[in-house]
């Protein structure tokens, strides 16, 4: 039955990840820590795992569709593959030095709180701001450094932040964006968990982490295959009400937590 509420979670936001770009660990991260069901290092590792199953099967039902230039994106996405190691090296560092699975959970659902709330401004308020069309490469491995570490610290895989980088640093459309997102958070991903698996994998059962990688997977291909056919502005709709959404569940694990 745990095994089943995993796979139930991971194939639903699976799915919503994929239709989005923002992957689906900002999702399972928060919705597993809301409900008790595994170790915040746990949850990091599983999700982590969810999320590039789920990308790497997007990537590649989506590889003919609209892309962004990758000549800006590749160096985005290793510079993500650098901080994804440095964020799973922070994680480490407060979880020792907080020494508390509710703390560890308040201080990632705080950090998370925050930039949702950051991207929700920015879905409102998006055609007031001025997007750029970035081309120095040092400054895009600096975004990406910085994309890396936030997600693997929260185990989120990237999700809107992601989004709204891209948006910002390259003018995309969503499609565009969506696609850039998932590659970035698929090399991330891969970085973050060779770091994880040298240090040390934390303690699991084989049944949940076949129960989120197949969540992925079968979200992967499902979402992949609703964003050909759904239009550019339902993607939109979806996206904000998920960010709402997680704002939401948030707030419950920030309250609980500090209880």
């Amino acid at each position: 039955m745990h095994a089943f509420i995993l796979f139930t979670i991971a194939i639903s936001a699976s799915v919503l990840g994929a239709l989005t770009g923002i992957g689906g660990g900002i999702i399972v991260k928060p919705v597993v820590d809301a409900a008790g069901l595994l170790s915040s290092a746990t949850a990091n590792f599983l999700c982590g795992c969810m999320v590039l199953s789920m990308s790497i099967v997007s990537i590649a039902r989506n590889r003919k569709g609209p892309k962004p230039p990758m000549k800006f994106v590749a160096p985005l996405a290793f510079g993500a593959a650098a901080g994804g190691i440095s964020g799973n090296l922070l994680f480490g560092l407060v979880k020792k030095a907080v020494g508390n699975n509710h703390l560890v959970v308040l201080v990632q659902a705080c950090v998370l709180l925050v930039l949702l709330a950051g991207a929700l401004l920015y879905s409102i308020f998006k055609t007031k701001i001025k997007n750029l069309h970035v081309k120095n490469i040092p400054v895009i491995l600096l975004s990406g450094i910085l994309l890396g570490l936030i997600s693997a610290f929260l185990g989120i895989g990237g999700g809107p932040v992601n989004l709204v980088l891209l948006y910002v640093l390259f003018s995309l459309g969503l499609k565009e964006a969506a696609f850039g997102s998932l590659f970035v958070i698929a090399v991330s991903q891969t970085a973050s968990l060779i770091l994880t698996i040298a240090m040390g994998i934390p303690s699991f059962s084989a049944c949940d982490l076949t129960a989120m990688i197949l969540g992925g997977v079968g979200g992967g291909l499902i979402g992949s295959t609703v964003l050909k056919r759904i239009s550019v502005n339902k993607a939109e709709i979806v996206y904000v009400v998920m960010i709402v959404a997680i704002i939401g569940i948030c707030v419950f694990n920030i309250v609980r937590s500090a209880r």
